[in-house]
C-alpha cells in the first residue's frame, strides 16, 4: 500500500468515526479520541517527520500502557505473593524526619477551603506528569536523534524500577491514611475543590487504578529524570531552571496529600539511579559529543 493510499484510509477511519459518534449521540472513549488524533495528523503529514516520530516513540507509547496496566492491577501480584499493605511505615518515617504534624498536614491547613489559585496551579503542574516529561523527550528527539534515544532508555529504565517497587512495596499515601484515621482529615486537595474526579475516572478506566504506590513517587521521579537529561544535554545557564519544574511537582503532590516528602525523596533518587545506570554504561557521553555529532538531526526531519 502507498503511502497515498495509507493516508487515503487515515481520512476515511477518522471520518467515519465522527460520523459514527454523531449519529450515535454519544463521546467516544478516550483510546478512540487518541487513536483518531494520531491518524488526523499521520494524514496531514506530507513531509513524513510523524511517520518517522511514531517509529521511534511507538515503544515508548508501548512501554508506557504497559507500566500503567501492570500498576493499576498490582494487586494480582500482592494476592498471588501473600504481600500485604504497608499502612503507617512511612507516615512514621516522616514524622521521624519532620516532626508531627507532618509537612502535608502543615501546607493543607494554610490553604483555604475553597478553590485557590494554588489549586488550579496544582492541576497544571500534576498533570504534567506524562506531558511534561514526554515534551521534554520530544524537544531531545528534534534537537539529537542518539541523545533522544539515550533518554528513552533511561525513561523507560525508571518506569521499570519503579513498577518492580510499587508490586513489592505496596503503602499508604497520607489520603488514605488520613481516611483510616493515622492522620487528621485530609482533602484530596484539587481533586476534590476543583471536582476532578470524572477527569480521574476518565483516565484510570482503561488502565487501572492502584492507589497503594506512593512509594517512590514517579510523578517527581520523571520530572527530575527529565529535567537532568535536558540540562546535561544543553549544558547552559537557562537549562538549570528546569530544576524548577521537579521541586514544583514535588510540593504541589505533597500538599495535594497523594505522597508524603519521603515519596518523593525516593523518587528522586530513582531518577538519579537511572541516569547513574547510563553513564556507568557509557551511553552519556562526554559533555558536548551528542549534541555536535546529529546537530542536523531536525533538519533531516523537515526535509
Amino acid at each position: 500500500m502507498t503511502n497515498f493510499y495509507r493516508k487515503f484510509l487515515s481520512r476515511i477511519i477518522v471520518l467515519s468515526s465522527i460520523i459514527y459518534f454523531i449519529i450515535e449521540r454519544r463521546l467516544p472513549a478516550q483510546d478512540i479520541v487518541f487513536l483518531n488524533i494520531i491518524l488526523i495528523i499521520y494524514s496531514l503529514d506530507t513531509k513524513n517527520v510523524f511517520s518517522k516520530f511514531l517509529r521511534d516513540w511507538a515503544p515508548v507509547m508501548v512501554f508506557i500502557f504497559c507500566y500503567e496496566f501492570l500498576r493499576g492491577h498490582a494487586y494480582i501480584f500482592h494476592n498471588f505473593m501473600n504481600i500485604q499493605v504497608h499502612k503507617t511505615e512511612l507516615l512514621e518515617i516522616e514524622k521521624l524526619i519532620f516532626g508531627n504534624p507532618i509537612p502535608t498536614v502543615i501546607m493543607q491547613r494554610l490553604t483555604q477551603v475553597n478553590p485557590t489559585s494554588l489549586d488550579v496551579l496544582f492541576i497544571i503542574i500534576y498533570s504534567s506528569f506524562f506531558w511534561g516529561a514526554i515534551s521534554i523527550g520530544i524537544i531531545l528527539w528534534f534537537k539529537s536523534h542518539e541523545f533522544f534515544k539515550v533518554f528513552r532508555n533511561g525513561y523507560l529504565l525508571l518506569c521499570f524500577m519503579g513498577l518492580c517497587t510499587y508490586i513489592l512495596y505496596p503503602a499508604y499515601p497520607p489520603w488514605m491514611a488520613s481516611q483510616e484515621g493515622y492522620l487528621p482529615i485530609l482533602e484530596r486537595s484539587a481533586w476534590e475543590k476543583l471536582q476532578m474526579g470524572k477527569f480521574l475516572s476518565l483516565v484510570f478506566d482503561k488502565v487501572g487504578y492502584n492507589p497503594v504506590a506512593p512509594m517512590p513517587s514517579l510523578h517527581a521521579g520523571w520530572a527530575f529524570y527529565s529535567s537532568i537529561m535536558f540540562d546535561l544535554f544543553f549544558k547552559r545557564w537557562w537549562s538549570k531552571l528546569i530544576y524548577l519544574y521537579p521541586l514544583l511537582m514535588g510540593t504541589f503532590i505533597v500538599y495535594s496529600g497523594d505522597h508524603y516528602v519521603v515519596d518523593i525523596i525516593a523518587g528522586f533518587a530513582y531518577a538519579i539511579s537511572a541516569v547513574l545506570l547510563l553513564k556507568i554504561k557509557g551511553f552519556i557521553k562526554p559533555s558536548g559529543y551528542l549534541k555536535n555529532a546529529d546537530i542536523s538531526h531536525s533538519q533531516k526531519m523537515l526535509k
